[in-house]
């Protein structure tokens, strides 16, 4: 039957008729009682919000995953949307905002749970948006605009820096650029300085970027060259900062940028080369913890063709780096110490090392008091060693001690004198051999100690 058809049909039913077809209809689909508390194009009823949420979150929970999922949800959210725009031809806007906030209030928290693969939902909270910038046009009150465009930004503030990449910020954007007077432009300029501040730091740093971006376009010619700065600095614009700073003849605080970069590490570099700082530009990004991140093939590219990494160790000390990293057992770490060592990259190595044990689990406790030990955390290691059975304590502690000779030369030799009450005890010759070993390391320690006390006098 076409639309048409259904059209003639229903026009010849009595009100008994169309209210026994609507109860036949419900008792198959009992979802659709729903729809019989919302409000028919022309009626005037007030937009129920809670009422227009539940809806929406009901079909979106009960939509089914197939590829077809998204199509039939959009079909039921359709008339929902419309109701809004009937609402807002009839100029009532308060009630179009609440159906258009109730619908991207049912969407967004599920949004990632549900199967969307071609965008109609991510679609309908578009056209939500788009009816908050029909409303904020709308709108004379102060108040009631600000309400709309606080819901305009919760959809940009939710994909731009929430979660990202959904492109829901696109019409929000659209709104907050074009729908806005100077006054509002500058409320939503601080929404997001809020957001990128050091306090909040929302967003990755492809978000904070763009959200960055858009500040500029909203008041970007009203900002002094501070207040322009002070954006570059929080939304940690690279390219954009150190151009400002080149451009000042502010060259350490452009190499000092270039430490803390870090999606744009590449491309901040590029331009301190070309702008005559390329020694002290290599030497920070050779010097920079992303060098050892799994996927920075670029990043080490970068510095081959700089003369400032063999590929082939570097690529072993990533791997080396990731099997700790799965696996924090003392046969990694061996290996991982191993390939810093003969890199020169201790230094780079450690904070990834001590993410990868920085938990409870008893296999990982060995290799974090090595780990500790070597970033100087000598307290910590100690506490570790105390937690250690008796089994994997003896190597951990020669390790650690070896490690804190110079900085914790007490601390050494309290260890290596517990290690040799324990080989004493035990008696055998290879005990014995390494006993010999650990007297030797202790006069080492004492004469060190004494030559220290004599320059102290």
């Amino acid at each position: 039957m076409t639309t048409h058809d259904l059209t003639t049909r229903l026009a010849t039913l009595t009100r008994d008729q169309l209210a026994a077809l609507v109860e036949r209809l419900v008792a198959r689909h009992p979802d659709l009682e729903d729809l019989a508390h919302l409000p028919l194009p022309g009626e005037i009823k007030r937009a129920d919000g809670a009422g227009v949420r539940a809806h929406v979150t009901g079909i979106l929970r009960t939509m089914g995953d197939d590829w077809r999922a998204s199509t039939r949800a959009q079909y039921e959210l359709d008339p929902i949307i419309a109701m809004g725009h009937d609402y807002r031809a009839q100029g009532l806007l308060e009630d179009a905002g609440t159906v258009y906030r109730a619908v991207i209030d049912g969407v967004l928290p599920i949004y990632e749970r549900i199967r969307d693969e071609e965008s109609e939902i991510g679609n309908i909270v578009g056209e939500c948006v788009e009816g908050l910038g029909e409303c904020v046009a709308a709108a004379k009150e102060r108040g009631m605009r600000e309400r709309f465009l606080a819901d305009v930004f919760y959809v940009y503030h939710w994909d731009t820096l929430g979660h990202g990449g959904y492109g829901m910020d696109g019409p929000a954007e659209k709104v907050l650029l074009t729908r806005t007077t100077d006054t509002e432009k500058d409320l939503a300029a601080k929404w997001l300085h809020d957001a990128l501040s050091p306090e909040r730091r929302e967003g990755n740093s492809y978000g904070r970027r763009n959200a960055g971006a858009l500040i500029l376009r909203l008041v970007g010619d009203r900002l002094d060259a501070t207040s322009r700065e002070a954006t570059y600095a929080e939304a940690g614009m690279g390219k954009e900062h150190v151009d400002l700073l080149l451009a000042a003849g502010r060259h350490a605080e452009a190499i000092e940028l270039l430490r803390g970069a870090g999606g744009e590490l590449i491309t901040v570099a590029d331009r301190l080369v070309a702008a005559g700082l390329g020694a002290e530009a290599t030497e920070v990004v050779d010097q920079h913890p992303a060098v050892l991140e799994l996927n920075a093939h670029a990043l080490r590219d970068w510095l081959v063709k700089r003369g400032r990494a063999d590929k082939a160790a570097i690529e072993e000390l990533v791997w080396a780096l990731q099997r700790f990293t799965r696996s924090p057992l003392v046969g990694a770490w061996e290996e991982l110490r191993t390939q810093a060592e003969a890199t020169g990259r201790w230094h780079q190595v450690l904070p990834h090392a001590l993410a990868a044990v920085d938990n409870e689990k008893s296999s990982a406790q060995p290799a974090r008091a090595r780990v500790l030990a070597v970033a100087g955390s000598f307290d910590e290691a100690e506490a570790v060693l105390a937690r250690l059975p008796e089994g994997s304590w003896k190597r951990a502690a020669l390790d650690v001690a070896a490690a804190a000779e110079s900085a914790r030369p007490d601390l050494a030799r309290s260890l290596y004198a517990r290690i040799a009450e324990l080989l004493r005890a035990k008696g055998t010759k290879p005990a014995r051999e390494e006993l010999a070993a650990i007297r030797t390391r202790v006069a080492a320690l004492a004469h060190v100690s004494a030559l220290a006390a004599r320059g102290d006098r």
